[in-house]
């Protein structure tokens, strides 16, 4: 897979169905979860892409999978990622399609940030169990992860994608949730500028945040085209749900 640096750093990416640049004025980019990679994403991306005829861009964050690995924390990586290393990656790459954003988890979070603060113009967003404000089950999950990565379990799963990221990786991801500050953390006040249509899924028995999610993004976004799929899953409706969450993905995009 090619590397190219963004904001001095070694970010690694991948673009899916090329052959289609040429047919569609869209691009779909895909947005991983806070502990996902270009490989975790498995073949979703792929099958998105085939279905909606629209080609696609994965990359892995700083930080994680092939991309660099951190060299500091920075509390803020969230805006981080959708205001700095987003918006550069598209203009490095010399993107100029219509840009829209599949996030999962985390990713589904900078998804929604990148529609409020980035330079970039977002023109959809499908929001996969987002989270966007601090509740007491995030940490409940958080915990359940940290314990199976201290008993090897959860770090050796890690280690086939992350390698040497993986450590970093982990521990900013269970600082950040874990961190005294997080339990203010509430960016749904900023949602009234997301415009752009958004397709919101959340499972009703996702372990790392409740349907709550889903519903003050659905409450909150002033687009006048949003949509709200709650499925009886966790928390991957993408792949417990799979063919589900496809279809309402390409319904939304090519309606």
């Amino acid at each position: 897979m090619p590397i190219i640096k963004i904001n001095n750093k070694s970010i690694n990416y991948e673009f899916i169905n090329l052959e289609k640049f040429s047919d569609s004025d869209y691009l779909l980019i895909f947005l991983h979860e806070g502990l996902g990679s270009i490989s975790q994403w498995k073949i979703f991306p792929l099958e998105v892409s085939e279905n909606s005829k629209i080609p696609a861009l994965v990359y892995d964050r700083y930080g994680h999978g092939k991309s660099e690995i951190l060299s500091e924390f920075n509390y803020n990586f969230f805006e981080e990622e959708a205001t700095i290393f987003l918006p550069e990656l598209i203009h490095c790459l010399g993107i100029k399609k219509k840009i829209i954003l599949v996030g999962h988890s985390d990713g589904a979070t900078i998804a929604l940030l990148s529609a409020i603060f980035s330079i970039i113009k977002v023109h959809g967003i499908i929001s996969i169990s987002a989270h966007v404000f601090f509740e007491n089950i995030i940490t409940e999950g958080i915990n359940r992860a940290n314990n199976e990565y201290v008993n090897e379990n959860l770090r050796k799963s890690l280690e086939k994608y992350h390698f040497a990221n993986t450590e970093s990786m982990f521990e900013r991801w269970r600082n950040f949730w874990t961190d005294v500050k997080t339990k203010n953390w509430n960016i749904s006040e900023s949602f009234k500028l997301i415009k752009c249509p958004v397709l919101i899924i959340h499972g009703t028995n996702d372990n790392y945040g409740s349907i709550e999610q889903a519903e003050c993004i659905f409450n909150n976004v002033s687009s006048i085209d949003k949509h709200k799929i709650i499925l009886n899953s966790g928390h991957n409706p993408h792949f417990k749900e799979k063919e589900i969450v496809i279809d309402e993905i390409v319904r939304f995009i090519c309606k």
